[in-house]
């Protein structure tokens, strides 16, 4: 479908930062699998909003937009997915299914309907994973600069080599200190810095989900700021031609994160989006 570019207003030099709660959105927890998982959540009417964070991060990264969602009464939720934010860590590495399974046994636990599923980076390689198979428990699909397109390139390969390289070499407490940097310099960044997950890690970035574009049958909303460098908008373009009922925004002057690069553009495509029928 017709990729759009969406033009915003931006002060140069501004420092976006994270607005307090609404006091509306409240904090809960559930036992899912054995597993303590937190989540946010107002509302409790139809359509559902569920969001889902990326790697490093947390369900809170959404809260300038769920903030004005929540203030116009829609129903809301975002979880912190197993490992991050204030759910529990699994006790055994987890593969992208996993994942998957643990938001669908959420959205089933809680009786969520008309689900549009919002997945950001690696909650978008989440929310792909669910939604191929799953139409009866996901209806509409949003992906922000979703991650889970496997592309071969020279510092992929030289990442798993210094993976299986270098780290018995760091055992050596002298040379610990240098792990860090090593990983930094070839950007693996995500792998060092969280080492609970590091298995995690591994196991998901090895998965590619292209072969489940085809297969999702819910309306697709594909955003993307036209400044992404963690996940280039070529990956957005790709996603847009093989998703069969997707269709790209491009937001002008955002990075990685065009819901906190440019909130009021990242907004107004998404409810654009949730006012379209079927």
């Amino acid at each position: 479908m017709a990729e759009r570019l969406v033009y915003t207003e931006k002060v140069v030099g501004s420092i976006p930062t994270l607005p307090t709660m609404n006091p509306f959105l409240e904090q809960k927890q559930i036992v899912l699998n054995k597993l303590l998982i937190n989540y946010y959540s107002s509302g409790n009417s139809s359509p559902t909003l569920l969001f889902l964070h990326g790697w490093r991060s947390e369900a809170k990264i959404w809260l300038p937009i769920i903030n004005s969602l929540v203030q116009e009464g829609k129903t809301v939720y975002a979880l912190d997915l197993p490992g991050f934010g204030r759910s529990e860590t699994p006790s055994q590495s987890f593969t992208l299914a996993d994942y998957s399974e643990a938001v669908a046994r959420f959205i089933e636990a809680l009786k969520l309907s008309d689900v549009c599923l919002i997945g950001h980076s690696f909650g978008g390689r989440v929310a792909v994973k669910l939604a191929a198979p799953r139409s009866d428990l996901v209806q509409r699909l949003v992906l922000v600069a979703s991650a889970g397109i496997r592309e071969k390139s020279f510092k992929r390969g030289l990442f798993k080599a210094a993976a299986k390289i270098v780290h018995p070499i760091f055992k050596l407490p002298f040379l610990r200190p240098l792990r860090k940097k090593i990983y930094q310099a070839i950007g693996a960044e995500d792998y060092v810095m969280t080492p609970a997950l590091k298995n995690t890690f591994i196991k998901i970035i090895n998965e590619d989900v292209a072969p489940l574009f085809p297969k999702i049958k819910q309306k697709t909303l594909i955003i993307w700021g036209d400044q992404d460098k963690e996940t280039p908008l070529k990956f957005g373009r790709l996603m847009a031609k093989q998703i069969p009922r997707a269709k790209l925004e491009v937001i002008k002057g955002a990075g990685h994160c065009s819901f906190i690069d440019e909130p009021d553009g990242f907004l107004r495509v998404l409810k654009d989006f949730l006012n379209e029928p079927d």
